[in-house]
């Protein structure tokens, strides 16, 4: 006979851990039947909570050190709550590179809050734009957005390596990093310069390329209390894909819910050796039948696959990272995932 299996385990991150073995040939023939069965069904289950754990530990390199800067900013807004992103950056920005170079998954910090009004009512023309506060850091770039390196008027702003940004700009920097451990955040070369408008220099960019769930341009941010990981939010960059862990930061006394951070997760990049679809194919080698592990998000998008041939991301004609493949694609995805995806999501 036949058996079909599946196990499906929703995850804390907003994504399910889908085991499948579509075709398990037990002969009819064999007495101990059900017994043969079952220790199929044990195998499976097994399975899949190994792939569960494998994502859990994976996501959790995040939220670990999410945990420690949190703590980090708490300290700082204690000591005042002024200027904190700056500040963070001032005082334990060496620490913190540290801390997300340890970790290649864990790739960036941003810390956010809006600017005092009295200091962007100083802000005339374009520079008026730049109304708030970013600190962003990773192993290899730096942006310093404040009072004075945006929404400044400056009379030369040619010099690539300046952290203050031409009027209405900010700016960001690839950094030393291991390259020079007496000061792995050396601006080495200016990675890209963008008006406010189209970065995270203003607050109505910033909440919109973020998925805020409240106004940030009206000083509340939206994100609550704790750790939380958006469902909605599968960013592309360059060649890899991050999922952003988000958490609620103490705020200035003009807009205390506007602050917030993030840390982003790496989901998958050539430049990895290991991520989760290389972990599920491990996971899924290890066994003696014929299933696949996957994941899915809650917008029904395909994150990782144990099929190495499997396609996970969606490309422009230019072959630009542009999103994830649509879990119940009948052209793009393995017709046993279709199959145990299709009438999941009905």
């Amino acid at each position: 006979m036949i058996v079909n299996l599946k196990l499906l385990i929703t995850l804390p991150v907003g994504l399910i851990v889908i085991c499948t073995a579509a075709a398990i040939w037990v002969p009819s023939v064999v007495k101990s039947t059900r017994a043969l069965t079952n220790a199929r069904e044990d195998e499976l289950t097994g399975i899949a909570k190994r792939g569960r754990d494998l994502v859990l530990e994976y996501f959790t390199r995040a939220s670990s050190r999410a945990a420690v800067f949190v703590k980090l900013v708490e300290t700082l807004h204690a000591e005042s709550p002024l200027d904190v992103p700056s500040r963070l950056l001032d005082t334990y920005g060496t620490a913190v590179w540290a801390i997300l170079d340890e970790v290649p998954s864990v790739t960036s910090l941003l810390v956010a809050q809006l600017r005092d009004p009295a200091i962007v009512a100083t802000q005339t023309g374009i520079n008026a734009a730049c109304n708030t506060d970013v600190t962003l850091l990773s192993s290899t770039y730096i942006a310093d957005l404040r009072p004075g390196t945006t929404g400044a008027e400056v009379a030369n702003c040619s010099d690539p390596l300046q952290v203050t940004a031409c009027p209405g700009d900010n700016r960001n920097h690839l950094i030393a990093g291991t390259a020079n451990m007496s000061n792995p955040l050396q601006r080495k070369v200016l990675y890209f310069e963008k008006p406010c408008t189209q970065w995270l220099g203003n607050s109505e960019f910033l909440a919109s390329s973020h998925n805020l769930h409240g106004n940030e341009t009206q000083g509340d941010s939206g994100v609550s209390a704790g750790l939380t990981w958006y469902d909605e939010v599968i960013r592309t960059g360059l060649d890899s894909l991050y999922k952003k862990l988000y958490f609620k930061l103490p705020g200035p006394p003009w807009a205390p819910n506007s602050s917030f951070g993030t840390v982003s997760q790496r989901i998958s990049s050539p430049d990895l050796s290991f991520n989760l679809s290389t972990g599920l194919q491990t996971t899924s080698d290890s066994t003696s039948i014929n299933e696949i592990l996957f994941l899915v998000t809650a917008h029904r998008e395909l994150l990782a696959s144990s099929i190495p041939s499997q396609r996970i991301e969606v490309r422009d004609q230019a072959g630009s990272l542009i999103g994830l493949t649509k879990a119940d694609n009948k052209t793009m995805v393995h017709p046993a995932i279709v199959s145990v995806v299709t009438p999941i999501f009905k």
